[in-house]
Formats: C-alpha cells, sequence, structure tokens
C-alpha cells in the first residue's frame, strides 16, 4: 500500500506523489479551430518546451515552450518507437501535411482593459505514444521529419 503525501493542481495539471510514484493527469479539452481549415484537436491543459530539428532522442533539449493542441495520437509498438527515437530526421510518410502554429484570441477579463487583441500560439501535434516509454508531440510544421519535439517523461 503506497500513501499519499502530496496532492494538487496547478495549471490545468493534477498531480498525486506517493512515496514510489508519481501520477500526472493533464486536463485535455476538444475543441473545433479553423487552420485554413476546419478541425477537431484537444487542447492539452499545460505547455512543454520544444526542440527545433532534434536528430536523435539525444538532441532533445528544449528552447522554447509552447501551448499543444493535439491533432492526432500514433501508437506504437516499442520496436517502432525505439527505431523512431534513434532518428528523427528520417522521413516519416504519417506526419505529412501535419503541425503548424495555431494562434487562439484570448477574451478579455471583464476586470481589465486591453488596447488590442491578446492571442496564445500553440503548436499543432501528433502524440506519439508507446506503453511504458515517455509521450511524445511532434510538430512537423508540414514536411515529413521531426522539426519540434516535446516530451512529456
Amino acid at each position: 500500500m503506497t500513501n499519499v503525501n502530496d496532492y494538487g493542481q496547478e495549471g490545468g495539471m493534477v498531480f498525486e506523489t506517493t512515496y514510489d510514484t508519481m501520477k500526472l493527469t493533464i486536463t485535455r479539452t476538444k475543441r473545433e479551430i479553423e487552420c485554413g481549415v476546419p478541425m477537431l484537436v484537444e487542447e492539452l491543459g499545460i505547455k512543454l518546451a520544444f526542440a527545433r530539428k532534434p536528430s536523435s532522442w539525444d538532441d532533445c533539449s528544449g528552447a522554447g515552450v509552447s501551448g499543444i493542441m493535439v491533432t492526432q495520437t500514433k501508437q506504437m509498438m516499442l520496436s517502432e518507437y525505439l527505431s523512431f527515437i534513434k532518428n528523427f530526421s528520417k522521413p516519416y510518410s504519417w506526419l505529412k501535411g501535419k503541425g503548424g502554429i495555431y494562434r487562439k484570441e484570448l477574451e478579455p477579463s471583464d476586470a481589465e482593459w486591453v488596447p488590442q487583441p491578446q492571442t496564445r500560439d500553440y503548436r499543432l501535434c501528433v502524440e506519439v505514444t508507446c506503453l511504458g516509454m515517455p509521450i511524445l508531440y511532434v510538430d512537423p510544421q508540414g514536411t515529413e521529419f521531426v522539426r519540434y519535439l516535446a516530451r512529456l517523461g
């Protein structure tokens, strides 16, 4: 039996820490956006740091922090996932035509006057999952290659 020693909520993420594990629950909000064509996405309740043009797993130090909207989830078997993280420079046909930036206008608060519309940028990402491995968020910017990558875990 594990005892919970900390529990909280911060920025769209619920976290629970036990003596031997940590559980994260990230808010996912379904949205319909217009980005050239109507798209159904899931907005994540957190921001992650993205690496620009990583060549492999070892080259994944994040630079800019962005919001994320998931356009597709790609589930992989372990062998496929391990092959993928070894070479992000390889073309992957399932990435072609995906990704990009979505600029969302924010609603002004009733309490403050805003002279011009406020916006927040989100990366349109393919979520790559594999049981027991970190979740990857890939923004190929329309190409077949990993242009921007963030990892969770």
